[in-house]
C-alpha cells in the first residue's frame, strides 16, 4: 500500500525530472474503501480474541463480494476482445537464463504457438512454481528467526511481507511506465484487499473447519496484532487521503508514503529490542489508540 505507489513513482522519476501521476478519484475511493472496510472487520474480529470459521467465512465472503463488484464494473463499461490468433512463444535468452529467470513460456514451448491447451498447462505449470516459492519463503522465514532469535511475528511482518509484495511492485512499476497509472495504484490496493481477505480468511475458515477450534493468540502476541492492525488501518486512511488530495501522486508523495513505512518499521523495532525516543513514544501512543479501540469493539 505505502511501497509499491512509491516505488512506482521513483522508478518514472529517473526518466522525467518532475513526475505527476493523474490518478482516478473512483477508483481511490472504490478501492480504498473497501480496503479500509476490510481491515476495520479483521480489527474486530481480532479484539474478539480469538479467530473462528464465522470470521474466516465473512472475509471471503468481503472478497468475493469484492469480485463480484468489479465484475459488474467491467461488464458495464466492456471489455475488449483479445487479439484473434495464436502468437509464437519466441525468447532470445539462453536455456540456462530462461530457468535462471523462470521465463516459463520458452522453457516448455521453444518455437511453438501458444494453444489453449498449451496455456492451461503453463498456468498450472506457473502456479506450481509459485506454490513451492511460498512454501519456501514460510521455510526460510522460520528458520531465520530460529538463527536469529527474532520472534516469528517481526520476521513475517517485515521481510516476508516485503518478499510477496515484489511481483506486485514489480507490475506496477511497468503500469506506471506504460502510462497506466491506475491499474499501477489500483494494484496495490487490490492486492492488499485479496491478503486481509482471501490471504487471511480462507486459512482461518479452513483450519477451524479442519482441526474444530478457533485460532487463539496468546496475550501478548493478540496485543502486538491488535496494534500492528491499528497502525495499518491508520497508515491506509493516511496513503488513500495522501493521494487523493490534488488526484496526483508526485515524488514528493511517494517519500512521505515511504516515510510512513519507515514509522512502521521503528514501531517493529520497538518490539524486538529496548528502544527510546520517537519509537517508544509511537509505541506507546499505538498501544493506547488499540486499547481505545479494543474498549470500543468490545465494550462489554
Amino acid at each position: 500500500m505505502l511501497i509499491i505507489p512509491a516505488l512506482a513513482v521513483l522508478a518514472l522519476s529517473r526518466r522525467k525530472s518532475r513526475v505527476r501521476i493523474r490518478l482516478n478519484r473512483l477508483v481511490l475511493l472504490r478501492e480504498g474503501s473497501v480496503l479500509l472496510f476490510s481491515q476495520i472487520l479483521l480489527l474486530v474480529f481480532l479484539f474478539s480474541g480469538s479467530l473462528t470459521a464465522r470470521h474466516g467465512g465473512y472475509l471471503v465472503l468481503l472478497y468475493g463480494a469484492y469480485l463480484l463488484l468489479l465484475f459488474a464494473i467491467t461488464k458495464r463499461k466492456g471489455v475488449r476482445e483479445p487479439e484473434s490468433g495464436n502468437p509464437e512463444i519466441r525468447s532470445g535468452m539462453s536455456v540456462p537464463l530462461r530457468i535462471l529467470t523462470l521465463h516459463l513460456a520458452p522453457l516448455l514451448y521453444p518455437g511453438k504457438r501458444m494453444s489453449p491447451v498449451r496455456a492451461w498447462i503453463l498456468l498450472a505449470v506457473s502456479t506450481g512454481v509459485m506454490t513451492f516459492g511460498t512454501w519456501l519463503l514460510v521455510w526460510g522465514t522460520d528458520r531465520f528467526g530460529e538463527a536469529t532469535g527474532i520472534p516469528l511475528i517481526f520476521v513475517a511482518v517485515v521481510l516476508s511481507a516485503a518478499a510477496t509484495s515484489v511481483p506486485d511492485t514489480l507490475l506496477s512499476i511497468k503500469d506506471a511506465r506504460k502510462g497506466n497509472y491506475d491499474d499501477a495504484v489500483s494494484n496495490a490496493l487490490g492486492s492488499n484487499i485479496f491478503d486481509i481477505a482471501f490471504a487471511v480468511g480462507l486459512p482461518v475458515l479452513l483450519y477451524n473447519l479442519f482441526y474444530g477450534d478457533p485460532i487463539a493468540l496468546p496475550g501478548e502476541l493478540l496485543a502486538f496484532t491488535q496494534e500492528v492492525w491499528v497502525f495499518l488501518f491508520l497508515a491506509t486512511a493516511a496513503a488513500v487521503g495522501i493521494m487523493l488530495v490534488g488526484r496526483t501522486l508526485t515524488r514528493g508523495k511517494a517519500v512521505l508514503l515511504l516515510g510512513i513505512y519507515g514509522m512502521f518499521l521503528v514501531f517493529v523495532g520497538t518490539q524486538v529490542g529496548n528502544s527510546s525516543g520517537f519509537g517508544e513514544t509511537l509505541a506507546d501512543f499505538l498501544t493506547r489508540l488499540a486499547n481505545l479501540a479494543g474498549e470500543f469493539l468490545t465494550p462489554d
